[in-house]
Parts: structure tokens; sequence; C-alpha cells
């Protein structure tokens, strides 16, 4: 499961994986986000007309073919049955996109409360989550663009807190991601735990409302962030 996000890289460091990214927007429109949840706009790479290009999509998936928004928000995609649900096979096809991330969220269920932890790189890095995405049409004429987070089985890494995760994009990944489905699928599975580091993170971002560097605090600073 990803239902959490945050970014805090600038679009120059994003420029060093992806030179010629169409970017409609400044570093002064693009602040750190430290708390995004499902309906949020977040950032996804996508391709264009012209090439790749940077935008903002709500995120949970509105098939082009649906009559309204769905009520609880297709912000994941489970892989195992994406050529079989109809809100998400042709998206998968067609509009597969990436979520440049600076890390997600994941809560651990324990006997009477959910603690949140912190999945990221343990070097400073930018996390590539695999989605989908489309374009559904409002009875006003307004289009709304919207993606979906592709999600496997967790890896060894992520087993203790929660069974899912999102399927991670390495660099040396993006040019099959973009070809045939069929050449994507074998980027379905559960990323390898080298580099990656969880933690403990600050109760504060149980609040979707919360939005600093206190929601990616860890235990040793959560004194300097208290709830």
């Amino acid at each position: 499961m990803c239902g959490r996000i945050f970014y805090k890289y600038s679009l120059k460091e994003l420029r060093i994986y992806f030179p010629d990214l169409q970017i409609p927007f400044s570093q002064e429109q693009f602040p750190a986000n430290y708390n995004l949840a499902p309906a949020a706009a977040i950032p996804v790479i996508h391709q264009s007309h012209h090439g790749l290009a940077l935008n903002f999509f709500t995120w949970g998936l509105i098939p082009s073919w649906s009559k309204n928004v769905p009520t609880k928000p297709l912000f994941n995609a489970r892989t195992e049955t994406i050529y079989e649900k109809p809100s998400f096979r042709d998206s998968y096809r067609y509009r597969r996109c990436i979520v440049p991330v600076s890390g997600f969220f994941e809560w651990k269920a324990l006997a009477k409360e959910k603690k949140p932890y912190v999945v990221t790189y343990q070097k400073p890095k930018i996390m590539f989550l695999a989605g989908i995405w489309d374009h559904w049409m409002h009875a006003n004429g307004s289009e709304v663009l919207s993606v979906s987070v592709l999600t496997t089985g967790a890896n060894a890494l992520l087993q203790e807190i929660h069974h899912r995760m999102p399927v991670l994009l390495a660099e040396k990944d993006f040019s099959d991601w973009w070809k045939s489905p069929q050449t994507a699928d074998s980027l379905l599975v559960p990323a390898p735990i080298q580099g990656m580091h969880k933690y403990r993170s600050n109760p504060i971002v149980n609040r979707s409302t919360s939005n600093s560097p206190a929601c990616i605090a860890e235990d040793s600073e959560m004194s300097l962030f208290p709830e």
C-alpha cells in the first residue's frame, strides 16, 4: 500500500535523471511538501506529444469513462490484477507514468494503535514510483488529470510493517517502463532492499493537515517536533 508521500528535492535534481523534462513552472512554484495524501495534487512525469513532462495530477485515478468521481479515491492499483480491473487496464497499457518522491509513509498496526514509518533511501536521492494516469471530463467541461500508484508485495525491509509496497523504478528501468506493457510487466516486482531505509516518524504526520519537516523527523528528533 502507499497512502502518503513526501518530496523535498529540487527541480534541478530531477533534471539529473530527465535532462529534457518539460517543466511548466519554476522552483518557487514547487516547494517541498512533507505530507501528501490521496486527493491531493502530486507531481507526475508523463509522456506528452512533445516528450516527457512534469505536471501535477490528482492522486486518485478517475477512469475516463466514469460518470462520477469514485466515492473512494483509487490511489493504489494492485499489479497482480492490473489487466483485469477495467478502472486500471487501459491506463496501464497506454498511460504509464512515474511519480517522483523523496519517500513514502507506512503505518505499522500494533495492539491499540498504528505507528507511522518513513521509507526512503539511505543516501538522499529521488525515489521513483510506478504509476498510471487517466484524463476525465467534468460535467462543467473541465479536464481532470489523475494518477494511481502501482503496488506489489512488500520486500523483506517492509514486511514487518505492511504486506504491500509501491513499485519502485530504478534509473536503469526508465526506458523499459515507457516501452510495451509486456516489457513493463517485468518491473512490477518488490524493490531490492539494498540502499533502502525505514524509521519511525513523528506521529504528527497522522494529521493530514500537517505539512512541515516535523512529519519526517526520526525517533531521535521527535523531542524537537512534539505531536
